[in-house]
């Protein structure tokens, strides 16, 4: 078992892969992050428009009952509500749109995790093999420098009974 390692290539190769591996989740997970924070802002912005929305409908009911309002004012209220309605609308369909793909982020996010531990497993693995290897090629060389020393006894002791 003497000279270099017979998988180095093959550990190498581990090494790479975990080391990408570890870079894909990472950048998924920051791509997690920015599509919830994407989420968040756009459910915001669709609460703000619903509150603003309440806001004027109420203002409105409290003219309607004061006796403020004209037949104009009232046609450009319902107009006003339609429009708060369909801008609503899209925000909502905003807020699904990037939940969607919040969820597909997190699918590759789990889809890298995984990855990441099969790499990190395969590595580990390999990494065993060279520290049994390791020890197996000191073990051979204590085994090899234990012979030379018996026979260099052996030869000493031959020679000191010769004299």
């Amino acid at each position: 078992m003497k000279g270099k390692y017979p998988l180095e290539s093959l550990k190498v190769l581990r090494g790479v892969r975990e080391q990408a591996a570890a870079r894909e989740l990472s950048d998924r997970a920051a791509a997690l992050a920015r599509a919830r924070n994407e989420v968040a802002r756009r459910e915001a912005l669709l609460e703000a428009a619903r509150e603003r929305a309440r806001a004027v409908a109420a203002s409105e009911r409290d003219r309607l009952a004061a006796g403020e309002l004209r037949a104009a004012d009232l046609a450009r209220a319902a107009e006003h509500a339609r429009a708060a309605a369909w801008h609503e609308q899209t925000l909502a369909r905003d807020v699904a749109a990037s939940k969607e793909r919040a969820l597909h982020t997190l699918a590759e996010r789990d889809a890298a995790a995984r990855a990441f531990g099969m790499a990190h497993a395969e590595l580990s693995l390999v990494e065993r093999h060279y520290e049994r290897f390791r020890a197996a090629c000191a073990r051979e060389a204590e085994k090899a420098e234990e012979e030379t020393a018996l026979e260099r006894w052996s030869v000493l002791r031959l020679e000191s009974r010769k004299h």
